[in-house]
């Protein structure tokens, strides 16, 4: 496989691309996808057969019950992230490590509903947090201290809208086509 055809498989939406300025029209559309997001993944996984849970979208790839169960530590990190945003002043992150965490035990079960579960939860709870913001709000920043960067939440809105699109395409890739 060349390089161009990894790429292509690793980042099918493409790479995500920091965006500086979001102007009030743009994060309506972001929540959006935030808001679409856990019945759109439904949607894709309700006519896998099991064996498509154990597919892998790349070699050396995830399963996609794997990248299913990490949209699900992810989302919840991130609206976690949000909230202390709000609530604390410029606040430091707490990072983990996904790889390792795909690796537990909930995070290999091929059985993902408590995870669709989870993220149609998270993201009910995020959306209706979110529609409260005011502009200034989403300008808070919070600090990831393994980046060594300050993320603003505009841009982790930005940020977590790509990551949905990023995975979404990952799974609709591990259905075993006849």
């Amino acid at each position: 496989m060349d390089q161009n055809e990894l790429e292509q498989q690793r980042f099918p939406v493409g790479r995500f691309q920091w965006i500086e300025e979001i102007s009030a029209s743009q994060r309506t559309e972001l929540i959006a996808v935030l808001r679409q997001f856990p019945e759109q993944l439904k949607k894709v996984v309700e006519n896998f057969e099991a064996a498509d849970f154990k597919n892998t979208y790349r070699p050396d790839g995830w399963t996609a019950a794997q990248v299913i169960h990490h949209l699900a530590d992810s989302h919840m990190h991130s609206y976690l992230r949000f909230k202390h945003t709000y609530t604390e002043d410029t606040p430091t992150i707490t990072p983990y490590d996904e790889g390792a965490w795909s690796c537990l035990s909930d995070g290999s079960d091929h059985d993902v509903q408590a995870s669709l579960k989870i993220l149609e939860g998270v993201h009910h709870r995020w959306c209706q947090f979110l529609d409260a913001f005011t502009t200034e709000d989403f300008d808070r920043k919070y600090y990831h201290p393994q980046l060594k960067i300050y993320f603003s939440l505009n841009q982790a809105l930005a940020l977590y809208a790509w990551h949905c699109k990023h995975h979404l395409e990952h799974v609709k890739n591990c259905k075993i086509t006849a």
